[in-house]
């Protein structure tokens, strides 16, 4: 007769693992920053600078307007941030003043048939159709670009600006123009885009 032995080596027992399967890490989302509008403030053209056309719009409380440029084919009105507001005059020149100022924000800039638009381009450029109190119009949002015109700008090379350009409010075209540096800053220019009233 033949015989064997079997060696049994106790170990300890297998668990059943369950199957990896993929993890889905839940990140949050971040919420869209909001604008608060309580304590804004109401600007009027004709009110505020004495030019014409008439239009109105709502802006931030630490918002200040300083005077406007009316060169007959055009007004040009800008807006600074009260705590960064500063202006510095050189001696004048033949008659002439240059002031550095600092601190702008935004401006709005309505301009007649006569005077041709500056071309506007940005680095990372996006563009969308708007309505603006029931003008249509585009919103265009992006980087200044270096090589170009810079004072069709308010920021600098680099600097994101978001503006809208309504090219026919009864023969005229509105724009409005604003430096951002925040998700904040973004919900501030859109807010400010749906209290703009035309009476032009």
């Amino acid at each position: 007769a033949v015989g064997y032995f079997v060696f049994v080596k106790k170990s300890a027992p297998i668990l059943q693992q369950p199957t990896p399967t993929s993890t889905q890490t839940n990140t949050p989302i971040s919420p869209t920053p909001k604008a608060k509008t309580t304590n804004w403030i109401s600007f009027n053209s004709v009110k505020d600078t004495g030019i014409k056309p008439d239009f109105s719009f709502k802006h931030p409380s630490n918002w200040i307007q300083k005077g406007s440029m009316d060169g007959g084919a055009a007004s040009y009105i800008p807006f600074y941030e009260k705590d960064k507001y500063s202006q510095k005059c050189d001696e004048p020149v033949n008659g002439a003043t240059t002031c550095h100022v600092t601190g702008q924000v935004a401006s709005a800039l309505v301009s007649g048939p006569s005077m041709a638009p500056a071309k506007i381009e940005y680095d990372s450029e996006t563009r969308e159709a708007i309505t603006i109190d029931g003008y249509q119009g585009t919103k265009i949002t992006g980087s200044v670009k270096s090589g170009i015109e810079l004072n069709a700008y308010i920021g600098k090379v680099g600097q994101k600006e978001m503006r809208v350009i309504v090219p026919n409010v009864n023969g005229l075209r509105f724009e409005f123009t604003m430096l951002i540096e925040s998700g904040t800053d973004e919900a501030v220019f859109n807010e400010i885009l749906k209290t703009v009233n035309f009476n032009f």
